[in-house]
């Protein structure tokens, strides 16, 4: 018994341990990184969609070495980057979002947010053809030079309508 009870001493931080012996399930000494990385400077939007932003910066220093960079959209983290680039997407259509970069070490030491930068997305693509034109009407005919004079009413539609197509129809005379 007196074996078995020594035994069960060794290697849990007691005073039997050889020096540099393992303790298990022992505290984990706190790291000696307590620097955090400087701030994420550059900040800048890249590029906007309808339901993406693309951002970039400048890559933070860090005495041990930047591990990560945790992106923020309107104060709340969005995402982990390990390079200094960041695509938003599944954003809506037409809204404005704002966002700031922190850095990260392998301590887990973490950058104040950088300055902020505000990007809007952009409208949603317009799908809704127009409706047809309505009124077609020959206001004049001219027989001498072969051209008629018509009116007609455009179709309804939210967004401006970017160009008309106009046919001729012929008769089978002339």
């Amino acid at each position: 018994m007196a074996l078995f009870a020594a035994f069960g001493l060794s290697g849990c931080g007691g005073a039997s341990d050889p020096p540099g012996a393992a303790s298990v399930g022992g505290p984990t000494p706190p790291s000696s990184d307590t620097q955090a990385p400087t701030v994420p400077a550059g900040l800048a939007v890249t590029g906007v969609s309808d339901t993406v932003v693309n951002l970039s910066w400048s890559a933070s220093t860090d005495n041990v070495g930047v591990t990560a960079y945790r992106v923020f959209r309107g104060g709340v983290q969005v995402a982990v980057s390990a390079v200094t680039s960041y695509s938003d997407t599944g954003l809506s259509p037409s809204t404005a979002y704002t966002y700031t970069v922190a850095a990260v070490d392998a301590a887990s030491n973490a950058s104040a947010q950088s300055s902020s930068v505000s990007a809007t997305t952009a409208a949603a693509p317009d799908t809704q053809a127009p409706t047809v034109p309505a009124g077609l009407a020959v206001t004049g005919v001219s027989s001498a030079d072969r051209h008629a004079n018509c009116y007609f009413v455009l179709g309804y539609r939210t967004t401006p309508v970017h160009s008309l197509h106009l046919y001729r129809c012929s008769s089978g005379r002339g």
